[in-house]
Order: C-alpha cells, then sequence, then structure tokens
C-alpha cells in the first residue's frame, strides 16, 4: 500500500488539532465562576471598541438631526394590521432648544387618543444608543448596525395563550438615525405565529408601526390648548449609573415615565428630582 505523504501528514495534524480543541473544551469547562465571567466581560470590552466607530457615527447623525428640526416637524405613524392602516397617530417637533428637544407625541391607541409631550437631550440620546451596544455585546440583545440605522430584534418563546393556542412573537424594533433613539421602540414590526396544541402553525398575523415624514403641521401656540386633549409630560425611563459603569442605564424596548401635571413633571430615574418643568419648558 502506497501512503499519500501529504495527506498523511494533513491528517495527523487534523488529529492533533482536534484533541488540542477537545483539552481546551475540557479545560474551559473547569473554569469558575469568576473565571469564566472574566472571559465574558474581556469579549464583551473588546466587541465595544470593535463597534465603537460605527455607533459613534450614529450617535452624531442623530443628535444633528435632532438640534436641526424646527418647530412642527411632522411624523405619522401608522399601526398596520396585515398591510391594511388600522389606526394613524402624530410626532410633531413642539420646541427646539439646545441641547434639549421637545415632542409632541399624539397617540391613537383603541381610538383613545392621548398627547405626550417628551423632553429629550442629546446626552440621554447618545446613552440610549451605547446602552444597546453595551448590551449588544454582553449577548442580551440582538443588534443589527448600519451606516444611518439600527434593528433590535426581541423574539419570545412559545407560550400557552388560551386552552387551545400556543403563540411566540417576533419584534423588531427599528431605528434610525432621522429622528431619536427613543422612537425605535415605536417604530416597530411584530410578527405573531400561533399553534395548535400540537406546535402545528395556524396562522401568522403581521402588527407593523410605519414612520413617515410627512408636510409640516400648523400647532398650536400653547401646550395647554383645548385641543391637546389627555395631556402627558414625560422623559425616558432609567436608572442612575453606579461607579465603575459611568453611563446611565436605559431597559429596551426603552419605556417613558409621565405625569399629567404640568407643575410637578416627570423623574425618570426616581431620585425625587423633577426632570422636566413642563410650564416653563414648553413655553414657546
Amino acid at each position: 500500500m502506497v501512503i499519500n505523504s501529504k495527506l498523511f501528514t494533513v491528517s495527523i495534524l487534523s488529529l492533533l488539532l482536534l484533541i488540542s480543541c477537545q483539552e481546551e473544551l475540557q479545560k474551559g469547562s473547569d473554569l469558575s465562576a469568576s473565571e469564566l465571567a472574566y472571559i465574558r466581560a474581556r469579549a464583551a470590552a473588546k466587541c465595544v471598541s470593535e463597534s465603537n466607530t460605527d455607533f459613534s457615527d450614529y450617535e452624531d447623525s442623530s443628535n444633528s438631526v435632532m438640534l436641526n428640526s424646527e418647530r412642527e416637524n411632522t411624523w405619522k405613524l401608522e399601526y398596520k394590521k396585515d398591510n391594511t392602516v388600522i389606526e394613524t397617530s402624530y410626532i410633531y417637533v413642539w420646541k427646539v432648544s439646545s441641547p434639549f428637544v421637545y415632542y409632541r407625541i399624539k397617540l391613537t391607541e383603541a381610538g383613545v387618543v392621548k398627547n405626550q409631550f417628551l423632553k429629550v437631550d442629546t446626552t440621554t440620546n447618545d446613552e440610549m444608543m451605547r446602552n444597546l451596544q453595551e448590551q449588544d455585546c454582553a449577548k442580551t440583545l440582538d443588534v443589527a448596525v448600519g451606516p444611518s440605522s439600527m434593528t433590535v430584534n426581541v423574539d419570545s418563546g412559545l407560550a400557552t395563550e388560551d386552552s387551545s393556542t400556543l403563540a411566540k412573537y417576533e419584534k423588531d424594533y427599528r431605528l434610525i438615525t432621522s429622528y431619536p433613539a427613543y422612537f425605535g421602540s415605536l417604530n416597530r414590526k411584530i410578527t405573531k405565529k400561533s399553534y395548535n396544541n400540537s406546535d402545528v402553525l395556524q396562522k401568522t398575523e403581521v402588527f407593523d408601526y410605519v414612520f413617515t415624514n410627512t408636510s409640516d403641521t400648523t400647532l398650536p401656540d400653547t401646550y395647554n390648548d383645548a385641543s391637546i386633549v389627555n395631556a402627558e409630560y414625560c422623559v425616558v425611563t432609567n436608572t442612575t449609573a453606579v461607579l465603575p459603569d459611568t453611563l446611565d442605564n436605559y431597559t429596551f424596548p426603552f419605556t417613558l415615565t409621565c405625569t399629567t401635571s404640568d407643575t410637578a413633571g416627570p423623574d425618570g430615574n426616581g431620585d425625587t428630582v423633577e426632570d422636566f418643568d413642563p410650564a416653563t419648558e414648553l413655553v414657546i
């Protein structure tokens, strides 16, 4: 029998590599919890370093668009079920006062209209996106970053919905540099898949919330105009950074802390300090 020396050498090297990998896996299984935590932290730090440029570019673009927006700029938010428009909401720029931008969100939900005045600043906007970066690198969120957009994918496992139905949800949140990070919680697509008790797919439904730039809208001169019904005053909910962490923490999807009082505004981080004084700040 003639042995091909090159093939034999490659085979031996492959075998040695396999044995080496198995040994490394065995060693890995013997690591302590603190050692594994250190390895994960080091990998996350490397991920953050490598993705800094993408996130910095996104921050710069988003903040620039925010600060260069003008009062009465308008977006339309259409809620569609299987491509049929069910309800339409609107978002308006109420006031720009660098580094702050104030938005009026006119939401229609189940036929009920409410108006949320949202205060956002560029630092908050930066920190919200950096939170997404940290969570992506820690593998607790699935974030895809492009030159002018991000998509955050959040999927739920199969769960009982009623006695004969199981369902799971696939949620894609879309963040675009032409508006602040918070609006990514509104600009979303939800795919619901329903199964019977034998795990056989019964139907798929798509719920899409679509942002579209539209022409400027004439707004009332005062925030407490009678036409602005069911008013709330809001900031994005967060928890204050604890050293060595220097970023305030924002869970995703982002949520709001709101009040209905224009004299006792919202406290987004629970430190008992008002973060938004509507009666003063919303004056044009």
